[in-house]
């Protein structure tokens, strides 16, 4: 009887001890799918903080671009208008001058005539 009760404690022991490593086994699977979980949590989130830090950057950079093209329109456009103004104002004085040279060489042919007509 003592070899019956001995081989029962002993079964009973096993059977324990394989419960206790059952236990253990599915207690690491649920960690590690915990684990799992919360990794792919945390590169979820990463991924999207950079997803999203991504467009308000691609968004920013947009928005200069296009600032920086209207200010540049804006910008040709007043070099335009002050290229032409001062092709206009160069204009006048040039025509001013003309007017100035035309006027001298008119006098100088009035001294011209006056001083033929006088020693004739």
């Amino acid at each position: 009887m003592l070899k019956r009760e001995r081989l029962a404690v002993d079964f009973s022991e096993r059977r324990l001890l394989a419960l206790a490593f059952v236990s253990w086994q599915e207690y690491h699977t649920y960690a590690t799918s915990l684990r799992r979980k919360v990794q792919h949590n945390i590169a979820e989130q990463k991924r999207r903080t950079m997803f999203s830090d991504w467009r308000e950057l691609t968004t920013g950079a947009k928005r200069d671009r296009r600032d920086k093209e209207v200010q540049a329109e804006r910008c040709g456009r007043k070099l335009c208008l002050r290229l032409a103004i001062h092709q206009w104002i160069r204009g006048v004085v040039v025509s001013k001058r003309e007017r100035e040279m035309d006027d001298m060489v008119a006098t100088k042919w009035q001294q011209v005539n006056k001083w033929l007509e006088s020693t004739n």
